[in-house]
């Protein structure tokens, strides 16, 4: 499963590292603020790394985080913290999938717009979809590992425009 092509057309501004070795305290996405983004990321995983990913719609007192588990080979959407999460009891609870990394290397794709966000893992052979409902303020964004170190092959961070859909008919 894969995003649909035209969405290539909403990229906005783009931010590009490319073999960035990324330890506990490395704070790489520091003042990046957006609800609205594509992140397109190649990760070399290593047994040494406890745990890494992402964490999305940052705010004072909320996030959403994607992870991953090199033990584990465990890829994780955890909304626990992710804004309104009381009206359902299931809602918040922490969703996983095996994803084992092809050749070493993780491939995470990741559509994050205002109250979704989709998760494409190894060119779309595992995906996970979520609402979000969290603050208009919460726009943080961070990447993070959990003890060790990790080389991160590449990420490509884009900005998203708002998708206009114009319909002039319907038959």
């Amino acid at each position: 499963q894969k995003p649909i092509a035209e969405l290539t057309y909403l990229h906005r501004e783009h931010i590009h590292w490319q073999d960035e070795v990324v330890t506990p305290k490395h704070d790489l996405l520091a003042g990046i603020q957006s609800r609205s983004l594509e992140i397109n990321a190649e990760i070399s995983v290593l047994k040494a790394t406890k745990k890494f990913g992402f964490r999305i719609f940052v705010g004072e007192e909320e996030e959403t985080v994607i992870y991953y588990q090199p033990e584990e080979s465990l890829l994780y959407v955890d909304r626990s913290r992710s804004g309104q999460v009381g009206f359902q009891e299931d809602f918040a609870r922490l969703q996983s999938v095996p994803l084992a990394p092809i050749e070493g290397v993780i491939r995470l794709r990741i559509l994050m717009d205002r109250s979704s966000v989709e998760v494409f893992a190894n060119d779309g052979m595992v995906t996970l979809t979520d609402c979000i409902f969290s603050s208009a303020q919460s726009r943080g964004l961070k990447f993070f590992v959990e003890e060790g170190y990790l080389h991160l092959d590449s990420l490509d961070i884009y900005f998203l425009e708002p998708a206009d859909f114009n319909i002039t008919s319907i038959k």
